[in-house]
This record gives C-alpha cells, structure tokens and sequence, in this order.
C-alpha cells in the first residue's frame, strides 16, 4: 500500500473518530459511510498492489478531495468558537498596522488591481488538478504521485486543523463591504465561495497552502509552468486578503505549512533516489 493510500485512510479514520466523539445529527449514517469508505480503499489498494496501474486507484484521493471538504462543517460544529477567530485577528493586530482584509479594498478600489487578483484567487481551482493532468497523459506516474502525495497531505493537514480548530474567518463573519469594484471575476469568486463555502475552513488558507505545494513541486517536474504557478500563488494570497476571503495572517499561515510539506516531500524524494545507488554500490563486487 503506497503512502498516499496510508495517508487517505488516516484521515478518513480520523472523520470517523470524530463523528464517534462528537455524534452530530445523522452521526451514525455518516460513521458508516467512513467505515465502508475504509474498508473499500484498503481492499482495493491490495488489489490494486499486484495490478496493472487504475486510473481510479491513482485519482480516487483527489476525486474525495471535496467530498471531505464538503463535510467539514458537520465535523467541526462541536468545536466553533469565536475565540478563534478573536485569536487570528489579535496575530493580525500584532502583525499589521490595520486590518488588510477590511482596509486594503477600501484604499485601492480600483478595476485595475480588483479583477487580476480575483482572477488569480479563482486560479486556484486549475491549480489543483493541472498540473496532475499534465504529468498523468504524460504518463510520468513517478512524478504524478509525487506531486500528488503532497498535494493531498497538504489537504489531509488543512482539514485537520478545520475540524479541531475551525476559523470562520471575514468571509463568514462579514457582510460584504463593497469596497471591491464590481466585475466578473469578482462576481463568479464570491457565486463560487457562496454556493460552495465551509464554515471554519479558514486558518490556514488551504488554497494558499496547495497553490505554494503545486508551484515547488513544478519546479521539479513542469520547470516550465512552475514561473507561472509561483506568480498565481502569490495572487491567490493577495487576492483573498483584497477580496476580504481571508485575514492575511491565514495566508501567511497557509503558505508556510504548504512550504514545509513541499519542502518535506522534496527531501524524501531526494533520500528514496538515494537508497537503490547506495544499494548497488554496496552490492559492487570490489576492485
């Protein structure tokens, strides 16, 4: 079973533990559900182990990606506070003059700055599944489930911290302000986080923290589109702070833990193409 597998199924045993101590409404359907979901992906990895590569067993991860988004507010309704959310602002206050996600807006109301950076932040979407499609019809599987591991721990590390931690965060606790010049970009950001937002999904910004993973793990494997993919990430946090998505201090947070995982991925990577030359100069007949 590869590492990916081990990671999903930790954190789907990790909603199922929560489901049991929380016991939210319809609790027992939910756990079940978690429970044949374990119990599929741990018969189909060990299937899958002995076969030819599936396109299910490569994508299945990234297909629960929003399905184990979309859960999140039913798991971490028993921990909301707005202490929370006092918490992240006191870390704005300290690291800020004013509050970027209520006052930048207001200071530079301009179509000209509001629509690219709303144009990055929905770049985000792309982001995630790019670049695993690239290096998937490229048929670089090496590549595709190193990227995808980071990918999806990075996830797997957000969500965790959504459940037992949850930051609401301006998008939930604000109406909105106005200050951002209307526009279409603008427009189909708020219809999108509107109709498919979760509560308590804010410290750190997950789409900070993929968009940070997604633009290192290029530079190993699309040294091309990484340029591009950096740029984008730096919008992403620009443009959710502008937007009044996020406090700064989330985006902060999101691209430092998206630098540790993709920092960490790149050296278990160096250190496992290591080990086999390490082995076959140990089995080297000497001179």
């Amino acid at each position: 079973m590869r590492l990916l597998d081990l990671a999903t199924l930790a954190y789907v045993a990790f909603g199922l533990a929560v489901l049991i101590v929380a016991r939210p409404p319809f609790w027992g359907v939910l756990a079940s559900i978690h429970a044949i979901a374990m119990t599929l992906i741990a018969w189909r990895c060990s299937v899958a182990a002995s076969s030819r590569p599936h396109w299910f067993r490569e994508w299945y991860p990234f297909l629960l990606i929003p399905i184990l988004y979309a859960e999140i507010p039913t798991l971490n309704h028993a921990f909301l506070s707005t202490a929370r959310d006092e918490w992240v602002r006191s870390l704005e206050a300290a690291a800020f003059p004013s509050n970027p996600a209520a006052s930048f807006a207001a200071a530079a109301p301009w179509p000209a700055l509001s629509e690219p950076l709303h144009f990055a932040y929905l770049c985000y979407y792309p982001i995630i599944y790019g670049p695993l499609l690239i290096l998937y019809f490229q048929r670089r599987l090496d590549s595709f489930r190193a990227t995808g591991f980071a990918v999806a721990v990075t996830y797997y590390c957000c969500y965790s911290i959504f459940v037992l931690y949850p930051v609401r965060g301006p998008w939930d606790l604000w109406p909105l302000s106005g200050a951002q010049p209307d526009g279409p970009f603008r427009w189909l950001a708020v219809q999108i986080l509107a109709a498919g937002s979760s509560t308590g999904a804010a410290f750190p910004s997950s789409h900070q923290a993929v968009a940070v993973v997604q633009a290192f793990c290029a530079q190993r494997d699309l040294p091309r589109l990484a340029p591009i993919i950096g740029v984008l990430s730096v919008g992403i946090g620009v443009g959710a702070v502008y937007a009044s998505f996020h406090y700064a201090i989330e985006m902060i947070a999101g691209a430092l833990l998206g630098l540790v995982i993709a920092l960490g991925v790149r050296r278990w990577l160096e250190y496992a193409e290591r080990e086999p030359q390490r082995d076959r100069s140990k089995t080297r007949a000497p001179v």
